[in-house]
């Protein structure tokens, strides 16, 4: 119990952290409020590479458009985060980041996002099934779509 506390406090001292920089929104609207606008996807924590590669993506298309700033993007990823995501990233914090005590860089979030959630041997299966496809009954669009 006293470990969840723990968390708990350190990803509100992260987020404390980063309010000033939040409030330079657009229109003097807080970048929190900007990203939600936008209507961000959740993700719980699936053990589907492919959703997990498409959260990332819209995320970062997201952050992209409104002009995210990079100290920024982990504070609002993170956001979006329920369930056994939300779970993971709080492990990652306290047992990686002294709590949330460190900051913790964008290219840091994806690295371990990507290791956690899209496995490199799950990338170079897909990669090798992409190479060896031959057209069968889909369409272009149903084999850009499954492997996009």
């Amino acid at each position: 119990m006293q470990t969840q506390a723990q968390t708990t406090m350190a990803l509100q001292a992260q987020v404390q952290a980063q309010a000033p920089a939040q409030e330079a929104g657009f229109g003097g609207v807080s970048m929190m409020e900007t990203f939600r606008r936008m209507t961000p996807p959740f993700f719980k924590g699936e053990s589907d590479p492919i959703l997990a590669k498409s959260w990332l993506w819209e995320t970062e298309k997201i952050f992209h458009a409104i002009r995210c700033a990079e100290e920024e993007r982990v504070t609002l990823a993170t956001y979006m985060l329920q369930e056994c995501g939300d779970v993971w990233w709080s492990s990652v914090l306290r047992t990686q980041f002294g709590d949330g005590a460190m900051e913790v860089a964008w290219a840091q979030f994806v690295r371990l996002f990507r290791a956690k959630y899209i496995p490199e041997h799950v990338q170079d299966r897909m990669e090798q099934e992409f190479l060896t496809l031959t057209q069968g009954s889909m369409s272009v669009l149903e084999y850009e779509a499954r492997f996009a």
